[in-house]
């Protein structure tokens, strides 16, 4: 067994000094001389966190980025979604991951680039996995199994396969410690918000989720916070009520988008519990948070009003080319 680098892996599989590696999926596509184990890979559909472009300018102005060549995938997909805006910059090796001295442009990978997402930055986050599925609507494989070709491999297979298997089965005992987020893959998993909240708390009693969900998807699952309410947790949830389907609105619009006006706001008076709050400006929602975390009793509801149309850059991008398909 050999730990390693995804690039240094590559040279020595090359090398023939390895019967099979994890490598990027780059290694597989430039020589033709593996066999890749069906059913495994190293994927995302949508955000991934862990493979982003930390920037402190505008993505237009780029003109280096310093880089992490731990992962020729990653390099080459940020190569990609950078040139599909017509941007070709150069590209130099990440000479320290010292978030205090990164550079305007960086590229991290890994467990260095999710502590950088849940640390406090200057940066804007540029997700390569979010961005690839904006442009393509598909999931993207960032690596794979790699099996040397022209070699007898029935019994490494089946050991691969059966420790995939083995973690599938024990992977809430493997990601118990990083609990710091979860989110659904886009719109696989519509109203789930509430309901991963109460399931995430419970199991972590420690954690006190701050919860991002539409109008919509509470209108499905959100009375789920009596069930907050029965186990005295305190989640924050923040409603964002655009009086329907946003998202929906901007690939096909019309009247099925729309949704029934419940005052969401006033749901702790129904519960007989929580704090109920309702924003409109952008202070209000700062005064409504810091009112919500010193509020720990219960859990507390804060009811964001927007616009139909409101809608962030991303979305905006996504949604334009899902509207194509349709």
């Amino acid at each position: 067994m050999v730990f390693a680098t995804p690039s240094e892996l590559a040279k020595m599989l090359q090398r023939d000094e390895l019967d099979a590696a994890l490598v990027s999926i780059t290694e597989v596509l430039f020589n033709d001389r593996y066999d890749i184990l069906d059913g495994t890979a190293i994927a995302s559909l949508g955000e991934v966190k862990s493979v982003l472009l930390a920037h402190r300018k505008p993505i237009e102005e780029v003109r280096e980025v310093y880089c992490d060549t731990a992962s020729l995938t990653s390099v080459n997909l940020l190569r990609v979604l950078l040139a599909e805006r017509g941007l070709k910059p150069e590209f130099k090796p990440l000479a320290s991951y010292d978030f205090k001295s990164l550079p305007d442009f960086a590229m991290l990978i890994g467990d260095p680039a999710l502590d950088f997402v849940f640390s406090q930055h200057e940066h804007e986050i540029f997700d390569l996995g979010a961005a690839w599925f904006e442009m393509t609507a598909l999931p993207f494989v960032y690596a794979v199994w790699a099996l040397r070709r022209g070699m007898e491999n029935a019994s490494l297979r089946r050991q691969l396969t059966e420790a995939r298997e083995f973690g599938l089965d024990t992977i809430d005992h493997i990601i118990r410690n990083r609990t710091e987020f979860l989110g659904t893959a886009y719109y696989a998993s519509m109203g789930f918000a509430v309901p991963a909240s109460i399931g995430a708390q419970l199991a972590n009693p420690k954690l006190r989720p701050l919860v991002l969900v539409g109008d919509g998807a509470f209108q499905m699952t959100g009375m789920e916070l009596s069930t907050a309410a029965r186990y005295k947790l305190n989640p924050i949830v923040v409603v964002l009520n655009n009086r329907g389907y946003g998202t929906e609105r901007h690939m096909q619009d019309g009247a099925y988008n729309d949704v029934y006006p419940w005052q969401f706001s006033r749901l702790p008076q129904i519960l007989d519990t929580g704090r109920g709050f309702i924003v409109r400006t952008e202070n209000e929602l700062d005064a409504a948070l810091t009112a919500a975390q010193q509020h720990t009793q219960s859990f507390c509801l804060i009811e964001v009003m927007l616009e139909p149309l409101d809608r962030s850059p991303a979305l905006d991008r996504l949604a334009t080319r899902l509207a194509k398909r349709l």
